[in-house]
C-alpha cells in the first residue's frame, strides 16, 4: 500500500501505482485536466469505501488535490497538519470550509471516521461551520453562501450514516420543515402534551407542557402556546373539554364534565374558559361565581 496516501495501489503500467496518480477513465481517481486552466483542484471522484470509509463518495477532498499544469494533471498530498482550501487552492493549516455542505468542513486533525474520508468532519447539530472564525458556530452567526444547508437533525452526515441499516431516526428526532418559527406541537408524538421550538426551520429545543396549576389540568400545546384542557375545543384530538358555542346564545354555560368550579362563556358564538374565584362555585341560576352557590349537576 502507499503509506504516505494511506491507501491500496493498483496495477497500472506493469507496476503497482497509488490509484490517485492513475487516470480515472483507467481505473484511478486522477481527474483530466482537459479544458482547464493551470491551477490546483479538489478530487472530483470517490475513493474506496472499505479502504477508506468514504460512504458518501465524495473522495480524498480535504487532506488531498491534483494540479493541472499545461494539460497534465498530477496528485498532491497535503502535508500533514494542512487541508486543502478553497479559495487560495493550497493546503493550508487549521480548519476551512468545503462546498459540500455548510455543516461539514477540512480539518487537519480528524482523521477518517467510518462514512467520513480522511480530514472531513461535521458540526454537531444544528451548528455550521463559519468561514469567519473557522470553527463550528450557531447557524444564525454563519453566512453559508453557495455551501448547501441542512436543516434536519436526521439529513446531518453523521445521521445518515449511523441509521443507514433501515434506521428510524425520524421517529425520535423530528424536523421543522415548513413550520413557523417560536412555539409548536411536536410533529411526531401527537397528540399529546409535547411541543418543539422551532427557528429558521431547524429545532432549538423541545419540552412538555407542565399541568395547569389553577385548574388542575394537564396541559397541551394549541394555538402557539401551552393551554390546558378546559380551554382546548372538544373537537381538537379529542383531548379538549370547551363545549362548543354554535347555536348558543350568549351567556355563562356549565361545562358538562366539570360543573362546580368553572365555567364557559359564549360570546358571538366563541367559547371562553373561565375559572371561578376562591371558595366560589358557578350558580346555574345566576350564572356567575357565588360564595352560596352548591355545586349541582350539568345544566346543558
Amino acid at each position: 500500500d502507499d503509506s504516505l496516501w494511506n491507501i491500496y495501489k493498483i496495477p497500472y503500467h506493469g507496476q503497482c501505482t497509488n490509484p490517485f496518480e492513475v487516470p480515472f477513465q483507467d481505473g484511478g481517481f486522477l481527474s483530466s485536466c482537459e479544458g482547464k486552466e493551470d491551477g490546483n483542484y479538489r478530487f472530483e471522484h470517490d475513493s474506496y469505501y472499505r479502504q477508506q470509509g468514504d460512504y458518501f463518495g465524495v473522495g480524498r477532498q480535504c487532506d488531498a488535490y491534483y494540479r493541472c499544469q499545461r494539460g497534465v494533471a498530477s496528485a498532491v498530498k497535503c502535508p500533514n497538519g494542512t487541508v486543502f482550501e478553497s479559495v487560495s487552492r493550497s493546503c493550508k493549516p487549521g480548519n476551512h470550509s468545503i462546498e459540500l455542505g455548510c455543516q461539514l468542513y477540512c480539518n487537519p486533525n480528524f482523521k477518517m471516521w467510518n462514512g467520513f474520508p480522511n480530514n472531513l468532519a461535521e458540526c454537531p447539530y444544528p451548528e455550521q461551520f463559519s468561514d469567519v472564525t473557522h470553527r463550528c458556530e450557531n447557524f444564525t452567526k454563519v453566512t453559508c453562501g453557495s455551501r448547501p444547508q441542512v436543516k434536519d437533525y436526521c439529513k446531518y452526515w453523521v445521521q445518515l450514516f449511523m441509521n443507514r441499516h433501515m434506521g428510524n431516526c425520524q421517529a425520535y428526532h423530528f424536523s421543522c420543515a415548513g413550520l413557523p418559527d417560536g412555539f409548536n406541537e411536536h410533529p411526531v408524538k401527537r397528540p399529546g402534551p409535547f411541543y418543539i421550538i422551532c427557528l429558521q426551520e431547524r429545532v432549538i429545543a423541545e419540552g412538555t407542557c407542565p399541568r395547569d396549576t389553577d385548574w388542575q389540568a394537564q396541559m397541551f400545546p394549541y394555538n402557539g402556546k401551552c393551554t390546558h384542557r378546559f380551554a382546548i375545543p372538544i373537537s381538537w384530538f379529542k383531548i379538549g373539554l370547551l363545549p362548543d358555542c354554535s347555536g348558543k346564545a350568549d351567556g355563562h354555560y356549565q361545562y358538562p364534565t366539570r360543573p362546580c368550579d368553572v365555567y364557559y362563556k359564549c360570546e358571538g358564538g366563541v367559547a371562553t374558559a373561565v375559572k371561578c374565584p376562591p371558595n366560589t362555585n358557578f350558580d346555574t341560576a345566576t350564572r356567575v361565581c357565588s360564595v352560596s352557590a352548591s355545586c349541582s349537576s350539568a345544566q346543558l
